[in-house]
């Protein structure tokens, strides 16, 4: 959970220095985006940050930098949508059916961008 404009800042600053570091040392970094969450476990200025720092970190790709955005494919409205959540209310993680299409997806993206 994201609360505040500080902590999104925060967490980009050390996204950069992840970056920076994988950069000197020209290796190859791969970013998921974080998945979204069930309405009941988030509100609106945390949806609003968690998809700030998701499209931030689309912004970050370059050839080296390669950015899977896990949120985008599972969100609907900034959170998770309700054909990928699992039976438990409680449960925030996808279910069977939102794994099948990530692991499809991740793949072709991964021999698109024929990262190693």
């Amino acid at each position: 959970h994201i609360r505040t404009q500080a902590e999104l800042t925060n967490i980009e600053a050390q996204y950069k220095r992840i970056i920076q570091a994988f950069d000197q040392h020209h290796k190859t970094l791969i970013i998921l985006t974080t998945p979204p969450l069930r309405p009941l476990f988030t509100n609106t200025t945390e949806i609003t940050h968690a998809d700030a720092l998701a499209e931030w970190l689309k912004s970050q790709q370059t050839d080296r930098v390669n950015v899977f955005d896990l949120r985008g494919l599972l969100s609907r409205a900034g959170v998770l949508k309700s054909e990928y959540r699992r039976l438990l209310p409680w449960d925030n993680h996808p279910n069977q059916k939102a794994y099948r299409i990530v692991v499809h997806e991740l793949a072709n993206y991964l021999m698109t961008k024929r990262v190693r």
